[in-house]
């Protein structure tokens, strides 16, 4: 409440009553203080949990423009902060998010890269294998078997073995060929589009807006009848004693 009326230098002359210069702030941080009041709503013993949270803030202020003005526009900037709060929290929170996928995207695409280095560099080996032994087409066209080395397989042959080479190497996107990575850049690229900065969206919803007071907050009628009655006595009995002091001071006759 206090930056609300730092915010809002009206607010001072409003509700200090000081005259002392440097203190209309704290007098009017104490007023408002004072008369402002915030009750929790809850169901009944037999009645079940509310799904929301529900708070009664009233404010008593000089007039009831004023504590209407006044309560009103202290709703708005609670609003607007806590708007401000949620958003910088999001927006953190999806910031956080982008550089997670970021990296594992990275880490992914990096360990694809030097699998695909090695693959290319062992069809290079197989090939000058393959061309070492004249093996120029594939061994099963032949109707042929072979025991085919494992690290170096010659059994596509020296054309099957540069045919796969070349292509290998025409691999600009190692994603192409991995559908679950693709998906991943696609869901990244979706989230580094969303803002969150200005977005705007409600943090609380009114029961009922802020009105007027029902009644003049003070004294009640019955309480000033019963003083004014009390005053009325003591008014009276005073009364009564002068005059009898004043009777009693006559000289006699």
């Amino acid at each position: 409440m206090e930056e609300y009326i730092k915010l809002t230098p009206a607010l001072i002359q409003q509700y200090s009553r000081s005259s002392e210069h440097g203190r209309e702030f704290s007098q009017a941080v104490s007023a408002m203080f004072s008369g402002t009041q915030a009750l929790a709503i809850s169901g009944g013993k037999n009645e079940s949990a509310p799904l929301y949270r529900s708070w009664k803030l009233s404010l008593t202020g000089p007039h009831p423009q004023t504590a209407q003005d006044t309560l009103r526009g202290y709703i708005g900037f609670v609003t607007d902060k806590t708007i401000t709060q949620i958003q910088q929290e999001l927006h953190e929170a999806l910031q956080l998010k982008i550089k997670t996928e970021k990296s594992g995207l990275a880490l992914e695409i990096s360990e694809l890269q030097n699998t695909h280095l090695a693959r290319v560099q062992r069809l290079r080996y197989a090939l000058q294998i393959a061309r070492a032994a004249g093996i120029d087409a594939p061994v099963y066209s032949r109707g042929q078997s072979m025991n085919d080395d494992p690290d170096f397989s010659v059994s596509l042959g020296a054309r099957g073995l540069a045919s796969k080479l070349n292509i290998e190497k025409k691999l600009s996107d190692l994603t192409e060929l991995k559908p679950e990575l693709r998906n991943r850049k696609y869901r990244l690229e979706e989230l580094e589009k969303i803002s969150i900065r200005n977005t705007n969206f409600p943090v609380f919803s009114y029961q009922v807006p802020p009105s007027y007071p029902e009644k003049r907050e003070g004294p009640g009628m019955m309480l000033l009848l019963i003083l004014g009655a009390l005053l009325g006595g003591l008014t009276g009995g005073a009364y009564v004693l002068l005059l009898n002091m004043v009777v009693s001071r006559k000289p006699l006759p």
